[in-house]
């Protein structure tokens, strides 16, 4: 069976005991200093998304394939 007061004071310490928790984490956080980062905007991303990408090294659109560089063992 299950005591009240037990239970009461139970709670009571779990919810102290993770504020304290809390407390101590926000106050040993590592916040960066930077201040001129812009972020992205829906716009932007939407923006790139529209630019054709360009041809990465050794795309077959480029003509030049690394396939074949190595000679085959045997």
């Amino acid at each position: 069976m299950l005591n009240p007061g037990v239970f009461f004071v139970a709670l009571v310490v779990s919810v102290v005991a993770s504020l304290v928790i809390d407390a101590v984490v926000m106050t040993r956080m590592r916040i960066p200093a930077v201040s001129d980062v812009t972020l992205p905007t829906l716009a932007d991303i939407a923006d790139e998304a529209r630019q054709p990408a360009p041809p990465e090294e050794g795309d077959a659109a480029s003509g030049t394939s690394h396939a074949d560089d190595n000679a085959p063992r045997g």
